[in-house]
């Protein structure tokens, strides 16, 4: 199969998931692994609406089944309600600011502990008969950075590796700067309160390298921490200088048992020779003894003064050991310092998220307080409103007692006037209600209708999909394929245009719908205010009907 075929099959395919996801429908995604988290620092566990839309007014719900109770974070109607989250979580938990307006039910998880591990269910009520659901495991684990340490055995380095606090139990690894693997020695590890700390070793020649790095590593949190450490040069100097002054000092050690030696054996040629010789030679014997005795004397005092000078070697070597153990605990003081940095820094920073969160939860105090006075002061504008209706009732009560009997009976027309219009008003949006209805009803059609064309359209796709396939075998058929190719990007754009009508039909059917709601709401409230005003027409002519009668029965005394 040429270049072209292989290129054509590969769009042929990306169309057919493409049109997989145009057919798809609502549904949440997350990661195809799970979430891996470190104790203190945050995690984000994943749960999103695809296609995405906002979900800021429905019930997004997180719960841990394996908990009393299961509730993690419960967020309804644009904010979150915290009464009955489990109290392990409260304070902790969180969603993205702007992510419901999104679809990003997203979870963030502060400060994790090793107990945060487990899994948790993400789900998303639309509504009584549409639910959503999404598993999400987490995995929390605990790291720390290993500390190497150098001690010395003969000519030979023994370096130590130390890490601590790690979850679950890591492996250990060493390599020289050749990046070949040292063989260690494991050392039994320590579990403390669910944490583990090992400890290895490597022993090595002196000069077999220069840095030495040891690697902690754990593939179920895949998190892997190293720490190198360089041979210091002024090290290497004293332990050769070392070695040099103790073969030195072997080296005389034998030259002077040797000068011993050979000084008995002198002596005791020179004790026979004493013994042979005549008195007449004794004087020159004498001298000869005497100048052999101040050589003897001579090298007596070299070789003190040899020894002397490995005193003062032995001094300098002790100097040189106290210089480097003063430079060792200079750098193990540095190191301690830094330490104590970083948890003077975490401790600041720890206690300005508590003053963070003291704020935070002061001024939800505030909000509360305030929306409390809100709702007082609705209340008070409420009762408000009700005493000056009261008033205003009083007022009109008064009034129409003070009106004839004329005025009374052109309000009573006038109202009987308004309740015609409001009753041909009701009739009005009531046949606006049948014809949106039937516009409804129609798109509703129309939208089936385009279903019903992308389903064709899809199995036309589907029919050159198999004629590709068919075509692939022969190569000298690319043209063809090209041809079916260029149909299929038209059929898409065809199926594109008519999702995107489809999408507008939609908008304009909840359109539609909503202008419905609104109109039925202002039908029933203007059949409110029509039964209000009919009881309040039947109210005035019981108040009239006696004036009537007193009217006529005035009329006819007067006549």
């Amino acid at each position: 199969m040429t270049l072209r075929g292989r290129r054509g099959v590969a769009e042929l395919l990306f169309l057919q998931s493409l049109l997989l996801t145009i057919k798809g429908e609502l549904r949440l995604t997350g990661q195809p692994e799970p979430v891996v988290g470190l104790v203190g620092q945050q995690c984000v566990l994943p749960c999103r609406l695809q296609p995405a839309g906002s979900v800021a007014d429905k019930l997004v719900e997180w719960t841990r089944a394996d908990m009393d109770p299961t509730y993690v974070l419960i967020y309804r109607q644009r904010r979150l309600e915290p009464k009955e989250v489990n109290p392990s979580f409260k304070e902790r938990m969180e969603l993205f600011e702007q992510g419901p307006e999104n679809g990003d039910m997203s979870l963030k998880l502060n400060y994790p502990k090793l107990s945060d591990t487990g899994t948790y269910t993400c789900k998303l009520v639309m509504d009584v008969s549409s639910q959503f659901s999404l598993e999400v495991p987490v995995v929390i684990g605990a790291v720390s950075e290993p500390q190497i340490t150098l001690e010395r055995s003969l000519d030979k380095l023994v370096f130590k590796c130390e890490a601590r606090n790690w979850y679950p139990k890591p492996e250990m690894e060493w390599r020289d700067s050749k990046e070949q693997i040292v063989p260690h020695e494991d050392i039994s590890p320590v579990q403390d309160d669910e944490y583990f700390s090992i400890l290895s070793r490597i022993t090595v020649e002196m000069w077999a390298s220069d840095n030495y790095t040891c690697t902690v590593r754990q593939l179920d949190i895949r998190e892997t921490r190293k720490t190198n450490f360089t041979v210091p040069e002024i090290y290497k100097k004293y332990v050769s200088l070392e070695i040099h002054l103790t073969n030195i000092v072997a080296v005389s050690s034998v030259v002077v048992v040797l000068f011993l030696v050979v000084l008995v054996i002198r002596a005791g040629r020179n004790r026979r020779r004493r013994t042979d010789e005549t008195d007449g030679a004794g004087m020159p014997l004498r001298e000869s003894q005497q100048s052999e005795i101040t050589r003897l004397q001579q090298q007596v005092e070299l070789q003190e003064s040899e020894i002397t000078r490995l005193q003062q070697v032995e001094l300098q070597e002790s100097e040189i050991t106290r210089l480097q153990q003063v430079e060792l605990q200079e750098s193990e003081i540095t190191r301690l310092q830094q330490q104590v940095e970083l948890q003077e820094s975490e401790i600041t920073r720890l206690q300005q998220v508590e003053l963070q969160e003291s704020e935070i939860t002061r001024l939800q105090q505030v909000e509360l307080q305030e929306s409390e006075i809100t709702r007082l002061q609705q209340q008070v504008e409420l009762q408000e409103s009700e005493i000056t209706r009261l008033q205003q009732v009083e007022l009109q009560e008064s009034e129409i007692t003070r009106l004839q009997q004329v005025e009374l009976q052109e309000s009573e027309i006038t109202r009987l006037q308004q309740v015609e219009l409001q009753e041909s008003e009701i009739t009005r949006l009531r046949q606006q209600v049948e014809l949106q209805e039937s516009e409804i009803t129609r798109l509703r059609q129309q939208v089936e209708l385009q279903e019903s064309e992308i389903t064709r359209l899809q199995q036309q796709v589907e029919l050159q999909e198999s004629e590709i396939t068919r075509l692939q075998q022969v190569e000298l058929q690319e043209s063809e394929i090209t041809r079916l190719q260029q149909q299929v990007e038209l059929q898409e754009s065809e199926i594109t245009r008519l999702h995107q009508q489809v999408e507008l039909q939609e908008s304009e059917i909840t359109r539609l719908h909503q202008q419905v709601e609104l109109q039925e709401s202002e039908i029933t409230r203007l059949g409110q205010q029509v039964e209000l005003q009919e009881s309040e027409i039947t109210r005035l002519r019981q108040q009239v009907e006696p004036l009537q009668h007193e009217s006529c029965s005035k009329v006819s005394a007067d006549s």
